[in-house]
């Protein structure tokens, strides 16, 4: 049953498809006919399946438990100030969510929130049976409150600490992972460009960084972290980066948060005349949010499309199996290993010794 169970979650049997012959089905699941058609009659019962006589059983809607059989795909609009990660990266989420409902043939409601809006007075949302958050868009009270009224749901693609069913990225392993990267190839002073560490999952990705170079002996030292703080002014990361590469001893690498900050990082190095992969290192977490970046940078690429497709078949589990225990799903962010990810040709203590061989480690 359980297994018959996961099938329909997760599309192997679509919806208003039939299931494979009894005697097929028997030798597939090991069990026997007597002991097939028993689990079969509870699934009718349940809801999740019809008896077509001898034509044989068929799955019912994917969120056959759900009163009313309409998704609610909800995400915060955009303004015109957005920056580029959080447009691009949330369309690839939104492109996730409906490619993984259009396999199942389940129908679904898109319902964008303006920023006066409440979620609980929404008409469209009281409408939808099951709700699948792009991100929380700042409404982290609001859907907390919806789930803890008993309202099936999930969140593609949480970044911030919450006790409510998501998908998610590890950040702080991504930062330990890039600051890896860069040790491996030979660097020991190593930057890190961040947003506001208190926002979204910053933090996450500079305690991540900054714990792989204390395992390696290194100093993480607060004059190598550049923070751009203003999300308005498009050339205030120019400035930070501008300003951190300007200390001395300079940096030989720069572990960036988000590939738009890797984007500033860029523009003030070519302005001090130094070049990506070869004077200055850069790596950098999205893949996403700067589209020129994508031919050079060594990119953690985020898996938005997983994201999203992830949190439907999540949805779909909640609804067949009914409501479960909150679950946080962790996708990993491959690494993306282009030119901009160079070795260190100088360390602290001198020149690297041309022959020798460079370790590479990178590790959740």
């Amino acid at each position: 049953m359980d297994e018959i169970r996961r099938r329909i979650a997760t599309g192997v049997y679509g919806a208003q498809s039939l299931l494979p012959a009894e005697r097929a089905l028997a030798v597939d699941l090991g069990v026997s006919r007597g002991t097939l058609r028993g689990v079969l009659r509870q699934l009718s019962e349940q809801g999740l399946l019809t008896s077509e006589g001898r034509r044989g059983a068929r799955v019912q809607a994917a969120f056959g438990r759900a009163q009313r059989g309409v998704v609610g795909v909800v995400f915060g609009s955009m303004p015109p100030s957005s920056p580029p990660s959080y447009s691009s990266e949330k369309t690839l989420v939104l492109d996730g969510i409906q490619d993984a409902l259009l396999r199942l043939r389940q129908s679904y409601k898109a319902i964008p929130v303006e920023p006066w809006q409440r979620l609980d007075q929404m008409e469209t949302i009281r409408e939808c049976g099951v709700l699948v958050f792009v991100e929380t868009f700042q409404r982290e009270q609001e859907i907390e409150a919806l789930w803890r009224r008993g309202v099936p749901l999930v969140v593609a693609n949480l970044e911030l600490d919450l006790a409510l069913p998501c998908t998610r990225v590890d950040h702080e392993a991504v930062g330990r992972s890039a600051a890896r990267l860069l040790m491996a190839l030979g660097h020991r002073r190593i930057g890190m460009m961040i947003r506001d560490p208190n926002r979204v999952f910053y933090g996450r990705f500079l305690r991540g960084c900054q714990s792989a170079l204390e395992e390696a002996g290194l100093r993480a030292a607060g004059e190598t972290v550049g923070v751009s703080r203003d999300y308005l002014d498009p050339q205030e990361p120019v400035k930070v980066a501008r300003e951190m590469l300007s200390r001395k001893p300079r940096v030989t690498a720069v572990a960036c948060g988000r590939d738009h900050l890797a984007k500033a990082v860029r523009q003030a190095a070519d302005e001090m005349g130094l070049a990506l992969g070869r004077d200055l290192s850069v790596v950098s977490y999205d893949d996403c949010s700067w589209a020129e970046g994508q031919g050079f940078l060594t990119t953690f690429r985020e898996p938005c499309r997983e994201l999203g497709a992830a949190a439907v078949e999540m949805l779909t589990e909640c609804m067949v199996y009914g409501r479960v225990p909150t679950e946080q799903r962790t996708l990993a962010a491959p690494l993306v290993l282009r030119r901009s990810a160079g070795p260190a040709f100088e360390t602290d203590s001198g020149p690297l010794d041309g022959g020798g061989a460079v370790l590479l480690d990178v590790r959740p």
